[in-house]
């Protein structure tokens, strides 16, 4: 089994919205794009070892990134035979500049 973000998939996606600050430097020049991070979710659920797969963002997602990544609570840890296992994740996280409409 996987690990499981407590509350599954659209909890998961409400805490990365709702706990992700747009660095001011990023925001004044417009810039958006995907950041891939993998982490590790230990036998206990702990998240540890946020690190940026492929391209860098820059502008400061990609530690914003890492930041929200750190500051998540537990997950359900994955399990294989029974047996809590370490896990390597990855997620995308997205950065979108929000317009006024």
């Amino acid at each position: 089994m996987m690990p499981e973000y407590p509350g599954g998939e659209s909890a998961l996606s409400q805490y990365v919205e709702n706990h992700l600050d747009y660095p001011q430097q990023a925001l004044d020049d417009n810039k958006e794009g995907t950041v891939k991070v993998s982490f590790v979710v230990d036998e206990n659920g702990k998240v540890s070892d946020p690190v940026v797969i492929g391209n860098k963002v820059g502008d400061g997602l990609d530690e914003e990134a890492i930041r929200v990544i750190n500051n998540m609570p537990k997950w359900k840890p994955g399990m294989v035979k029974g047996k809590n296992v370490k896990t390597r994740l990855d997620l995308p996280i997205t950065f979108q500049v929000a317009t006024e409409s």
